[in-house]
């Protein structure tokens, strides 16, 4: 398989993703589907230098070497996704940041705050802004963010006339701004990776000092909760749909649509039923909290030691490694 411009295949290009985003659709296995859409990637490669029949016989082989490798062939040792040292401290960052957060999970402290916020909920307005303190709270996983804030506003939202639409949208436009805006998340490994490969003058292993340094520009993530909070408050009044869906409840004490289905999938209900009861909000916000402040103080050390002419010793940290220390610590 011989190296190709990127540019050159066409609309070869578009099949990795296309075949990826359909199967993981279609089958709900996302690490299968991302399997299948590098295989074919792979093979769209050969195919373009090579030939039909040369791409199909080494197909097998080259969706290896695009995932590992190959240090005996110079054409495709830079083809590995884990090709180095610092990849595989990647896929370590990936295990400890999802081991982080089944341990927050499974703890219930992020259940148990939004019981307690709930006692004080007095109204809609009273709702729409607990909704919006929960996704603003719930920092580690955007997808996790989503599951609190609907499982405990459901029947809230539902004793007090708010429709399902809105809930909606609340759940999801809280649940990623504010993810991001924060070097805890799931996010941070894929923006780290963005920043060091694609800003000229960042180099390699600064990524979360440069991060840091981008979040006042990240104005979609500042953006969007204030627009939540001033729905929440009902300064900004619904439009559109979500108008009309505000209308029916309203008129006809509908939360849905006529004829429409809530989703609620099996991995949903597995999910709920795992979750603890009886944890303590102290057991996100300890962990939570512990985790980010070495991620602050690691991240910043060299930066402000330079800067402040402190004469401290200089961290052999990068950013994989001190976000490896960070998750290590909060998992403790």
């Amino acid at each position: 398989m011989d190296p190709v411009s990127p540019t050159s295949l066409g609309i070869l290009s578009l099949l990795p993703p296309l075949i990826t985003i359909v199967l993981a659709l279609w089958t709900k296995r996302v690490i299968e589907s991302l399997f299948a859409g590098l295989a074919i990637a792979a093979w769209a490669l050969d195919y373009h230098a090579s030939g039909l029949f040369h791409s199909l016989l080494y197909l097998v082989p080259n969706t290896f070497n695009v995932i590992a490798g190959h240090p005996a062939a110079e054409t495709l040792k830079g083809m590995g996704i884990v090709k180095d040292a610092g990849r595989g401290q990647l896929l370590v960052f990936i295990v400890l940041l999802g081991s982080f957060m089944t341990v927050l999970d499974h703890g219930g402290g992020a259940i148990d705050f939004a019981k307690r916020a709930s006692k004080y909920i007095r109204g809609q307005v009273g709702a729409m802004l607990t909704s919006w303190a929960i996704g603003v709270c719930i920092i580690t996983s955007a997808y996790f963010s989503i599951l609190v804030n609907g499982t405990v506003m459901r029947p809230i939202f539902d004793r007090l006339k708010i429709s399902r639409e809105k809930l909606a949208f609340f759940c999801h436009a809280m649940s990623v701004p504010t993810k991001a805006l924060l070097p805890i998340s799931g996010w941070i490994a894929y923006m780290v990776t963005l920043i060091e490969d694609n800003i000229p003058g960042v180099e390699k292993g600064s990524g979360l000092q440069a991060f840091i340094a981008t979040m006042p520009y990240n104005f979609y993530s500042w953006m969007m909760p204030l627009f939540v909070f001033g729905v929440a408050l009902k300064l900004i009044p619904e439009y559109g749909p979500m108008r009309r869906a505000e209308q029916r409840v309203a008129k006809e004490g509908l939360l849905h649509w006529p004829g429409s289905t809530p989703m609620m999938s099996e991995e949903h209900e597995k999910k709920l039923a795992t979750m603890k009861k009886d944890g303590h909000m102290v057991d996100m916000i300890v962990p939570v909290a512990i985790s980010v402040l070495f991620l602050l103080v690691l991240g910043m050390w060299n930066h402000l030691n330079q800067q402040l002419a402190l004469g401290l010793p200089k961290l052999p940290l990068d950013t994989t490694a001190i976000l490896n220390v960070g998750f290590a610590a909060g998992i403790l």
